[in-house]
């Protein structure tokens, strides 16, 4: 995986005002999000006059940039750009895009780079830690597939409205499905990977709102594996495929890890 973080360098003449700081987390947050993406788009204001950002690239990706604003219209490509707002004519707002061709490793990036940031930022946590992980839609596939074949690492897995098949992937999104195959198969389908890693499983649960579009592919999942005797605790409450339901379930995951916390 070529990505590494990218890093955000504010210099100015007068200092660090608040405004700046706040902008420092938004960019971050905005960061995490858009890696799905492979772009960043930032919007925002100066007043300074000697305002610049610098983005270090440690990561080595080919980057192409481009900030827009009154008085500025930048584009180049690059790996460490910096971008000088002291032309920003009346103060209006700026937009930065950066974009990358560079193929992400997700699976690299959860399964050992969030886990690792956790590590050197959060003292009680360590190399020895136990690890859990959950997801949503087509997030609780992912957090199944990766629970499963990460064993290893992930104690237990715990997924809500969760895809069960890579083919349902059609129900929430419009490009090809050929963006999401992978190389192996087996990893396409839930149940396929369970049966292929039968002996060596973390500890299992999903569950599914009575309303959802994936109630049927949730029940068939669980009746798969009772009949393939993979041990494993389904549950399913009232509601859809929606934020009030994961708001309000999320509780039953953390429970279920509690469960294995010694």
């Amino acid at each position: 995986m070529k990505r590494d973080y990218f890093t955000f360098n504010f210099i100015n003449s007068t200092g660090t005002a608040l405004k700046r700081y706040l902008l420092t987390v938004v960019i971050m947050l905005s960061v995490a999000f858009a890696y799905s993406q492979e772009t960043i788009t930032i919007t925002t204001t100066s007043n300074d006059p000697s305002w610049l950002i610098n983005f270090q690239n440690s990561g080595g990706l080919a980057l192409e940039w481009q900030a827009i604003g009154p008085g500025i219209n930048i584009s180049d490509t690059g790996n460490n750009p910096s971008f000088d707002f002291s032309a920003n004519v009346g103060n209006g707002d700026i937009v930065i895009t950066i974009t990358s061709n560079d193929d992400f490793d997700f699976e690299k990036w959860i399964v050992e780079d969030v886990p690792k940031v956790v590590i050197d930022n959060i003292a009680s946590v360590s190399e020895k830690s136990d690890l859990y992980i959950s997801g949503l839609s087509m997030g609780g596939f992912g957090a199944l597939r990766l629970g499963i074949k990460y064993s290893d690492r992930f104690k237990a897995v715990s997924a809500h409205s969760s895809i069960t098949k890579m083919e349902q992937m059609s129900l929430f999104v419009e490009e090809s499905l050929k963006e999401y195959e992978q190389i192996n198969k087996q990893e396409e389908s839930v149940l396929e990977l369970a049966l292929d890693r039968k002996e060596h499983l973390p500890q299992l649960r999903f569950d599914c709102g009575t309303e959802d579009l994936l109630i049927n592919h949730n029940r068939l999942l669980h009746e798969q594996l009772n009949k393939a005797q993979i041990a494993h605790e389904y549950e399913e409450f009232v509601g859809g495929h929606e934020w009030d339901y994961w708001q309000k379930h999320i509780k039953d995951s953390l429970r279920f890890f509690n469960k294995f916390i010694k």
